[in-house]
């Protein structure tokens, strides 16, 4: 007999119960229910990305800037239209900085972004498995920026003469939640010439749970 969705249940289907009923999982030694956070549920979906930038001389008049930018409002690939979910797509970002030296970090909305190589190719998928399906975002390296919002300012390491310098490293406590569509530029100015400076960004693409529509999610999707 086949299976039939009850009244008033969301009509969608679970490989795992073909009613649109997903069970909850318990531990078996503690009976307590079975969870992971958002960002280790944004790995499994494939929305989960990691990018490096590694640069070994740095110097005080070039200082390093990328900008990474957001897709648009409903842009997150076929398998995401709009036209099938009509979900807002969002970036969420945490960026960690390394230097060997002392550095000023600015993190910068908007603005001017001009010129600049395209380094999209380098960003990676967190779900092996699927590598790059779906990325919507861009970065570009070397780029110019005139003006933008200063989101945030950080001191990495010490500076004292070029034998003294000490090295350090800055992470984002929070995920920043960015807009649709916009530029964000991190700039990395050091306070000697020479410096090696690594820049790791770990960024997740998400659609509004709440958007979705019912009749359109399958289990492979969520």
């Amino acid at each position: 007999m086949q299976d039939r969705i009850p009244k008033g249940m969301a009509a969608w289907a679970w490989r795992s119960d073909k009613r649109g009923v997903r069970p909850f999982h318990i531990d078996p030694t503690q009976h307590a229910t079975v969870v992971i956070d958002a960002e280790h549920h944004e790995v499994h979906e494939g929305h989960m990305y990691h990018y490096t930038y590694i640069n070994t001389d740095v110097d005080i008049i070039t200082p390093v800037q990328l900008t990474l930018t957001t897709p648009a409002e409903f842009a997150l690939g076929d398998e995401w239209s709009s036209a099938v979910h009509g979900g807002e797509t969002y970036v969420h970002l945490a960026a960690e900085v390394y230097a060997s030296g002392q550095v000023q970090v600015d993190f910068r909305e908007g603005g001017t972004v001009t010129g600049g190589v395209d380094d999209t190719a380098a960003i990676k998928n967190r779900n092996r498995d699927l590598k790059e399906v779906n990325l919507q975002s861009t970065i570009k390296t070397g780029v110019s920026l005139t003006g933008g919002t200063l989101l945030s300012v950080a001191i990495v390491g010490n500076a004292g003469n070029p034998v003294q310098r000490a090295a350090g490293t800055a992470r984002t406590g929070l995920e920043w939640m960015l807009d649709h569509d916009e530029d964000y530029t991190l700039v990395i100015t050091p306070a000697q010439n020479d410096t090696l400076v690594v820049v790791n960004f770990d960024f997740y693409e998400h659609i509004h749970k709440d958007d979705w529509a019912e009749e359109n999610i399958m289990s492979e999707n969520v």
